[in-house]
């Protein structure tokens, strides 16, 4: 039966490539099949279609497709009008999405230096390959404040924001957000964060903004603005203010459909000592328990290895620990994943950023201060460069996965999509850097 199985999947990943046929949707005993229709025959072509690809169910057509690239899969929706149906349908995106981070496949390092972002695939690890995004036309820094679900949400200094899927190369930019209040007074310093997830509970992908004003006098006196942005109403909701103060401007973390960030009770406190999560589903502000570190006496940041909720401790820049949450919200499952020191590095450590897992799950690959990439293996307890073309001398990176989520199939008011004429991921209209 295994064979029998094979020979149609066979046939059908053969011929999509270059079909030009027209297809058409009927029964038969097993349900819904693909019938094709010669339009063009040729003697390539005719012997193509005679074979069993022309009775494949709809179910085994979607399965094989949903496990290719997206260059690939859009490229398919020339096919027909059936076809386009069938890969824009919300089921066959999900689909898509689930079957890549089940499989850890088409996965890519986004790399951003000033205002400009490059793209590594994960599964090949090809040199760098630049990024023409939808800001690149106004010329200043780009900050990413986000990847979830193939989406990156990204702003510039002049605070212009947008949600982009580099996959599909499609955007939206977001209405601008008046600036908030400042309090009266000498201020201490001012403080703003942002945070881009994937609000399950309500179908929504939500932006979150914090804007802290300090007081110089009393470290306890501080105003807290919290906005969030929902794609579904497209538009920006105060809610409910902060009571503690943001320790940096790093973006919010995304896990458990809530995003995370490391604060205090009070700037009295010498290092931050909290990490506190805001659930995207309630819009409520939680506690989220600390491992039992050696030494408190750290700088700590929070990130995400692996869907998991990540904490990591600076000792004075000579050692280094990541954590991992095995599950969510419980303080017992935190587990040390690994430790690094100066005799790993040969030089002190500003920072280390797990990115993700390789395919075997032994190793994970690390951004060490801004300038290299670095395998940890977990076995030996060792490190190795991440050898990568093309490279900028010092960037920061994200993961994203490929995905033909469309941000604008949110909103509750749905916007006309003017279709472009590409069949191309990250190639076309890209630079190659050497």
């Amino acid at each position: 039966m295994e064979k029998k199985r094979m020979e149609p999947t066979r046939f059908a990943l053969r011929s999509l490539v270059n079909m030009t046929t027209s297809t058409a949707i009927r029964k038969n005993g097993s349900g819904l099949v693909y019938t094709t229709i010669q339009e063009n025959p040729n003697p390539w072509t005719e012997n193509m279609f005679s074979s069993p690809m022309a009775d494949v169910p709809l179910d085994l057509i979607s399965d094989i497709i949903c496990r290719l690239p997206t260059k690939a899969i859009l490229r398919f929706r020339r096919v027909s009008k059936i076809w386009k149906c069938l890969i824009d349908c919300s089921n066959f995106v999900n689909l898509h999405l689930k079957k890549s981070i089940e499989s850890q496949t088409h996965f890519h390092l986004i790399i951003r230096k000033n205002s400009d972002l490059f793209t590594v695939n994960l599964d090949l690890f090809d040199p760098a390959v630049e990024l023409i995004h939808p800001l690149m036309c106004y010329g200043s820094r780009i900050n990413i404040w986000g990847s979830c679900n193939g989406i990156l949400c990204i702003c510039n200094v002049a605070e212009d924001i947008a949600l982009w899927n580099p996959s599909t190369r499609k955007h939206r930019i977001l209405p601008s957000l008046p600036p908030d209040r400042r309090r009266d007074g000498v201020l201490r310093f001012s403080i703003e964060s942002y945070g881009f997830g994937f609000d399950s509970v309500h179908d929504d992908f939500k932006l979150l903004k914090i804007s802290q004003f300090i007081g110089l006098e009393d470290p306890m006196d501080f105003d807290s603005h919290v906005k969030v942005f929902s794609m579904r109403k497209f538009c920006w909701m105060p809610i409910e203010s902060m009571r503690y103060i943001l320790r940096s401007s790093k973006m919010g973390v995304f896990v458990n459909n809530a995003l995370h960030w490391v604060v205090s009770e009070n700037l009295g406190m010498e290092l931050a000592d909290l990490v506190v999560a805001f659930d995207l589903g309630t819009d409520r502000f939680e506690d989220i328990p600390l491992p039992e570190l050696t030494d408190f006496k750290c700088e700590i940041h929070v990130d995400v290895l692996g869907g998991c909720l990540c904490l990591l401790a600076n000792y004075d820049r000579v050692r280094f620990e990541v954590w991992v949450m095995k599950e969510y919200g419980v303080q017992e499952s935190w587990m040390k994943l690994l430790t690094v020191s100066q005799v790993d590095f040969v030089g002190s450590i500003k920072s280390v950023k797990p990115l993700t897992y390789s395919k075997t799950g032994c190793k994970v690959l690390l951004l060490h201060n801004r300038r290299k990439l670095i395998w940890y293996d977990l076995d030996t307890q060792t490190v190795h460069d991440a050898v990568i073309d093309g490279l900028p001398h010092s960037f920061d990176a994200e993961t994203l996965v490929e995905s033909l989520i469309s941000v604008d199939a949110y909103r509750e008011t749905p916007v006309k999509i003017v279709e472009e004429e590409r069949d191309d991921f990250l190639s076309e209209g890209f630079k190659l850097v050497l």
